[in-house]
């Protein structure tokens, strides 16, 4: 899952071979993994000083449920910041992905923990204690979404700027134009 996520982040063209390494984002897939398993961290966290037991399915399950949700937010993010004008500034790309996705997201994210916490007034211990376990975790890695994996998508951006190399930063990849890749994406998306 991890390698799907760090390529298809990438967007990874076969034409410029030389500006491979620095187009990854290998390190920013590993983040927004990162983030899913903090998540489940606080969820457990949460849910276990609360006094909500848990059950086996909640190891086998969950996990796989928010890194559902999570992925898919994180490609809409990368791909509306990946879409914006590189003229602009990473932090005015960032405001304006954000006020584009930035509602949608909330929403959804708040609309399906509402659905598992609907599902907190069954009777049945083990689906409360599910449904208690979940809506924590999607909250949790909503919220780290909006925070820490745009930190990170900043960062990100910043390096691929510079021409550095994704999972060692300290190498630059020369190139004749320093702004060859942005130039790229302009090229593709207003051509």
């Amino acid at each position: 899952m991890f390698l799907y996520i760090s390529l298809a982040l990438g967007r990874v063209m076969p034409c410029d071979a030389r500006m491979f390494f620095v187009r990854t984002k290998f390190l920013l897939g590993f983040g927004s993994i990162f983030i899913v398993m903090c998540s489940l961290v606080i969820s457990v966290g949460t849910c276990a000083s609360a006094g909500v037991a848990v059950t086996p399915i909640i190891s086998e399950v969950i996990p796989f449920l928010v890194l559902a949700i999570g992925i898919d937010n994180v490609f809409i993010i990368l791909n509306n910041f990946q879409n914006r004008d590189p003229r602009l500034s990473i932090e005015e790309r960032l405001v304006s992905t954000m006020k584009s996705v930035g509602i949608s997201i909330s929403l959804a994210s708040i609309s399906e923990a509402f659905a598992f916490f609907l599902g907190f007034l069954t009777r049945m211990p083990a689906v409360r204690a599910f449904a208690f376990y979940a809506a924590a975790a999607i909250l949790a890695d909503f919220l780290l979404q909006i925070t820490f994996f745009c930190a990170l998508l900043v960062l990100d951006a910043r390096r691929k700027q510079d021409n550095r190399v994704d999972c060692l930063p300290c190498i630059k990849v020369s190139s004749d134009d320093p702004h060859y890749i942005d130039k790229l994406y302009v090229l593709r998306a207003y051509s």
